[in-house]
C-alpha cells in the first residue's frame, strides 16, 4: 500500500511545468500586486522581499517564488493546466524545493469521487464543480492527509493516512465535515515474510464491514 501512495504522489506531480516552458518573468511587491498584475521593474526589487513569477506563452503563471531580502527563495508554487487552459494542479514547495502540499482542481479527482460516492446518496442534488482536493505531505514525503473542499473553500471531508515503522500504509480514516464524524476506516497489515496484505474495512460506529487477505502471486505467474 505504501507503493500505491508513492505512485499516487508521482501521478500528481506529473504534468508540472519545465523551465523550458517559461516565456517571460515578472516581479511583484506582494500577493495583492500579483493578483492585480501590477509588476515591479526588475531594477526596483533591490534588497526587498518580493514575488518572482514565471509565465508560459499563454500568459499563465507556472512558477511563483517568494524571495526574501537576501535574495533567497523561501517558498514556491508550481502550476499546471489542462488541455483547455484551466488550472488543474498546484504544488507548494518549501525552501528546500520539496513538495509539502498538492492541490488538484475539479470534481473528477479520484479520491474525492470515492469519498462523495460513499458519503452522499445518489439522489442527493449537490454540485462539486471546481472543487479542490488538497494533499498534505509529511517531511519524509508521504501523503498524510487529504482534504476535500468546495469551490467556496468550505471543507466537506478529510482522509488521514497513517504508516507503520516500515513505511507501509497502515490506516485510512475518513471523516465527514463539518460534523467531524468518522464514517469509514481501512486498516492494513502487510507481512513481508509471507507477502500477504490484510485489509479490514469499518463503517460508521466502527462496525466491521469486511476483511480480506491478499497474497502476491509468484513471479512466474505475473
Amino acid at each position: 500500500m505504501y507503493c500505491a501512495v508513492t505512485l499516487l504522489l508521482g501521478l500528481l506531480l506529473t504534468g508540472l511545468p519545465a523551465q523550458d516552458e517559461v516565456a517571460f518573468i515578472k516581479y511583484y511587491a506582494n500577493e495583492r500586486d500579483f493578483i492585480a498584475d501590477n509588476p515591479l521593474l526588475a531594477t526596483a526589487r533591490g534588497k526587498k522581499p518580493h514575488l518572482q513569477v514565471s509565465f508560459n506563452e499563454a500568459k499563465q503563471p507556472i512558477l511563483k517564488s517568494w524571495v526574501n531580502s537576501n535574495g533567497e527563495i523561501t517558498r514556491q508554487e508550481m502550476f499546471s493546466y489542462d488541455t483547455e487552459g484551466e488550472l488543474e494542479k498546484r504544488v507548494t514547495l518549501n525552501a528546500d524545493q520539496q513538495p509539502v502540499q498538492l492541490t488538484y482542481y475539479g470534481e473528477k479527482e479520484p479520491w474525492s469521487v470515492a469519498f462523495r460516492e460513499y458519503i452522499y446518496p445518489q439522489s442527493t442534488k449537490l454540485t462539486f464543480t471546481d472543487q479542490q482536493t488538497h494533499f498534505f505531505l509529511s517531511p519524509d514525503g508521504r501523503i498524510n492527509r487529504i482534504q476535500f473542499m468546495t469551490i467556496d473553500k468550505v471543507p466537506y471531508g478529510e482522509i488521514y493516512l497513517s504508516y507503520d515503522r516500515l513505511g507501509y500504509l497502515s490506516e485510512e480514516r475518513w471523516i465527514q465535515l463539518p460534523q467531524g464524524e468518522v464514517v469509514r476506516i481501512f486498516q492494513y497489515a502487510y507481512d513481508i515474510m509471507t507477502k500477504i496484505q490484510q485489509i479490514w474495512e469499518y463503517g460508521r460506529g466502527n462496525k466491521l464491514i469486511s476483511h480480506v487477505a491478499l497474497s502476491q502471486a509468484p513471479a512466474e505467474e505475473l
